[in-house]
């Protein structure tokens, strides 16, 4: 009996030893995905922002010709809902085609780094990330975060391993964790999935593939002769922001006044007044916020009064979610809630855009962003009026 014990403890050690750990899957998945030249493929990714209570949904086709010289994508991108709207970017150009309109948009990424026509936009989720950079499969192994291999599962019939990741707080990004499902078979990331908190709210997303194709794509995929000669072309043309220009006559502002909602006009008139213009998911305006809290405390008692102007927190569930927003991010002085002309009557396009105006009404400073300047900037303006 007790040798049955003993062989019966040696079998069950090595089972588990044989067992290939977390770290050992995810480097086998990076080799294997990077080693692939080329890819096309149908996926699904599913999206919730921290300040929405919706997860959108998109799917579509995607190519993707893997291109080691390419300092922005490191890849040729071809993707389409349908098969007559499509985007793609050819090493040097982003083509938004249009079918419906028969119109198409280049957008100039080598010489004017236009990238953000290809990744700013939901849409550009169902870009398979480890195909561009296989190597963040290897980043994650980093003794820094948390792998556990979870029990193994099927995505699409697919049997593949599962796994956690557990990422270390960054500041306010909390309970960062991401789980990756990888196929046995062929070591590829097929679904992930990902989950963070930012000031008590969260985001999720989910990738999921639904079918692909490795070494097939060809490069013509990715011509410019694809687009019908007929289609209207234009190259984009970046339009500058410009916020009013000091000496401007600034018009009124109306709207209401957060917390009892009671309606609230700027007399601007004899006063000093600072209007910051931001929303509550805009990194740099919750930087600013400090900045603004500062000012308010070093003129008070005087003639100088500090307004945070807000044309996206005014609905129902904005305003849900702002009283634990203030606890994270505290504002003394007063939020004025207003409708989306205001911003644009004052030629506000990028946020946080500051003003500051003169006793006459008149735009005397006007910034856009934060930057560690901001405060002796704005506060050397306000000295200057206030002599």
């Amino acid at each position: 009996m007790r040798y049955l014990i003993s062989f019966c403890t040696l079998l069950f050690t090595t089972v588990i030893f044989a067992q290939e750990s977390p770290k050992d899957i995810l480097l086998k998945s990076s080799k294997a995905i990077g080693a692939q030249r080329s890819v096309q493929y149908n996926a699904t990714a599913r999206l919730k922002f921290f300040d929405s209570e919706d997860t959108g949904s998109y799917k579509g086709k995607v190519y993707l010709l893997r291109d080691i010289k390419d300092t922005f994508f490191g890849a040729k991108i071809w993707l389409s809902r349908n098969d007559t709207s499509y985007k793609f970017y050819d090493g040097a150009k982003i083509y938004e085609v249009d079918g419906k309109k028969k119109e198409v948009t280049t957008y100039d990424v080598k010489n004017k780094n236009e990238s953000w026509a290809m990744t700013g936009n939901t849409f550009y989720r169902i870009v398979w990330p480890y195909f561009l950079e296989p190597g963040k499969l290897k980043e994650y192994t980093d003794t820094a975060n948390t792998l556990k291999r979870l029990a193994d599962t099927s995505i699409n019939g697919l049997d593949c391993y599962a796994i956690s990741i557990k990422f270390p707080d960054e500041e306010e990004m909390t309970k960062h964790k991401r789980w990756i499902y990888i196929d046995k078979k062929s070591y590829m990331p097929v679904f992930t999935k990902r989950k963070i908190m930012f000031q008590g709210n969260y985001q999720y997303d989910e990738f999921l593939i639904h079918s692909y194709t490795f070494n097939k794509v060809a490069a013509t995929r990715f011509s410019s002769k694809q687009i019908p000669k007929s289609y209207k072309a234009a190259a984009y043309e970046r339009k500058e922001i410009k916020p009013l220009a000091d000496g401007t006559k600034v018009p009124p502002i109306t709207g209401k006044l957060y917390g009892n909602m009671s309606d609230k006009s700027l007399n601007f008139e004899g006063k000093v007044t600072v209007l910051d213009f931001w929303y509550s998911t805009c990194g740099p305006c919750i930087k600013a916020i400090p900045e603004m809290e500062k000012l308010k405390e070093k003129y008070a008692g005087t003639d100088v009064r500090v307004y945070g102007i807000n044309a996206f927190d005014a609905d129902s569930a904005s305003l849900k979610r702002m009283p634990k927003f203030l606890e994270h991010n505290p504002i003394d002085y007063p939020i004025i809630l207003v409708d989306k002309s205001v911003p644009r009557s004052y030629q506000v396009e990028a946020w946080p855009t500051m003003y500051i105006i003169d006793k006459s009404g008149k735009v005397a400073y006007s910034t856009i962003g934060y930057s560690d300047k901001l405060y002796s900037e704005m506060s050397s303006v306000i000295d200057e009026l206030l002599k």
